[in-house]
């Protein structure tokens, strides 16, 4: 599910399409403005299926329930289904350490794996000009699920009521989360504005509810600390996504930035 996605949609449709087909994509439009018209347009024209039956806020708050209708409905089509937000490209950590997003080891990943509900190990960020830059997120890792109907998915892809038995893999999410600071603050308050007042600073310091991650984004001086908070992030290298990337003809959507970490 996406909303006005402009720098990652085609990076995103790009990446999947060509790795796994185009017509294995199923976008959920949440309401986007009409300059995300022709991104969206062009999906289609390669096989994407583009849904904008949800498009209210309260539909990115069922996000999970949504997202778990569609991968039910769709239990005879498929055999695996990978809930993944927009920002979030796949990869693979190798038993030495290091990252592949080679398709062909992904494919061999996939098919090794018995039904079941699954999760990634782990969450590398971005830099933001540097492709080859990140660090480990510490936030909750993300389920998949294999031949299994999901019960109870949550909003953020993070767990699920059934199946209880979730096991650990070895399937990593390249996360471009990390954006100039204008453009985070917009997709965040598209996210949080249905939540809470957000001019109401004393209303934001006191939240604690869904999306509690980002409400740092409008406190004071939000973008100072924003950018305090990456530099104090262990930063590593590895040109798996890059590579990834590479091969598609595809550019880090921010490499215009001003800002270097």
């Amino acid at each position: 599910m996406q909303k006005d996605e402009h720098h990652l949609l085609p990076l995103f449709v790009k990446y999947y399409g060509e790795a796994f087909g185009y017509n294995h994509i199923h976008l959920l439009d949440n309401g986007s403005s009409p300059t995300m018209d022709s991104a969206l347009n062009h999906a289609k024209s390669l096989g994407v299926s583009v849904n904008t039956e949800y498009s209210t806020p309260q539909d990115f708050e069922r996000k999970g329930a949504i997202i778990g209708k569609e991968i039910n409905a769709h239990q005879d089509d498929y055999d695996i289904f990978l809930p993944l937000d927009c920002d979030e490209f796949i990869g693979l950590k190798e038993a030495d350490g290091s990252y592949t997003c080679d398709t062909e080891n992904l494919l061999n990943f996939f098919s090794s794996l018995e039904p079941g509900a699954y999760r990634t190990t782990q969450r590398l960020r971005n830099n933001l000009t540097d492709l080859e830059r990140f660090y480990v997120y510490g936030g909750g890792a993300k389920v998949f699920f294999v031949k299994t109907i999901a019960v109870g998915l949550d909003v953020g892809f993070h767990g699920c009521k059934r199946p209880k038995k979730i096991t650990d893999t070895p399937l990593c999410h390249f996360e471009l989360h990390n954006k100039p600071f204008e453009i985070l603050q917009e997709h965040a308050r598209n996210k949080m504005e249905l939540r809470l007042n957000l001019d109401d600073v004393e209303a934001v310091k006191r939240y604690t509810d869904k999306g509690i991650h980002l409400i740092r984004y409008f406190l004071p001086n939000a973008q100072a600390a924003y950018i305090s908070s990456m530099q104090k992030e262990k930063w590593f290298h590895t040109d798996a996504l890059k590579q990834a990337f590479s091969k598609l003809e595809l550019r880090h959507p921010f490499v215009g930035s001003k800002l270097v970490l």
